[in-house]
């Protein structure tokens, strides 16, 4: 079973490697989207940035609408 502290660590090893692979970015990569229908880097650093915090907001709240709030911002 995972413990707060669990979910934690996991989550404070996921921002750093996001943090990671953002300052290991070529100049100009943020624009880069892989095919027209998939997110641009910019877009995927914005949605891993919300994911992390709403999803921390929701288990806070106890409310998933939390999040949800947050996503259509």
């Amino acid at each position: 079973m995972l413990t707060k502290d669990d979910v934690l660590e996991t989550l404070l090893l996921e921002c750093d490697i996001c943090i990671h692979l953002f300052d290991n970015l070529p100049a100009g990569a943020l624009d880069y989207r892989p095919t027209p229908s998939q997110r641009s880097t910019l877009e995927l650093l914005r949605y891993v940035s919300f994911s992390g915090a709403g999803f921390v907001a929701a288990v806070i709240s106890g409310d998933w609408a939390t999040y949800t709030e947050g996503a259509e911002a």
